[in-house]
């Protein structure tokens, strides 16, 4: 968690309540609780998906779910980009949006009026959408 830490600028200690498992390309996070480590031990770990998906595996980087960053995005301090009714709906019409923006190449968590609408990912000046697309047509709806 530390380079999500340091890509977004989380407070050092905002994972502390959470356990996190690694599934394939995935990793879930859980809120601890007493007895989560004693039923994972019962159940030897072979848990399939619990919890909410944070991160993604695409190819050598981890992705931000656009759930995960919906949950923990408010506590960023770095890489967020604030869009305005319209470039939101060129975003989610065309799949883009033209800088340049205040960002460092990479992942980065997209907001609008709306609050944190999830995942993009800025190369070049250009803003590209990561949000599942029937995600995208709700939000454009309103």
């Amino acid at each position: 968690m530390a380079e999500l830490v340091t890509r977004f600028g989380f407070p050092p200690d905002l994972f502390d309540p959470y356990l996190f498992l690694e599934q394939g390309r995935s990793i879930w996070v859980l809120r601890q609780t007493p007895y989560l480590e004693e039923v994972l031990t019962v159940v030897q770990r072979r848990v399939e998906t619990a919890g909410l998906r944070l991160l993604r595996r695409i190819q050598t980087q981890w992705k931000p779910t656009t759930y995960g960053l919906q949950l923990f995005g408010p506590y960023a301090t770095r890489n967020i980009v604030t869009l305005n009714d319209a470039e939101v709906r060129i975003l989610f019409t065309e799949g883009r949006v033209r800088g340049p923006f205040a960002l460092e190449e990479g992942y980065v968590i997209i907001n609008s009026s709306l609050g944190v609408l999830g995942c993009g990912l800025y190369r070049g000046e250009t803003l590209r959408s990561q949000i599942p697309r029937p995600r995208s047509r709700l939000v454009t709806s309103f």
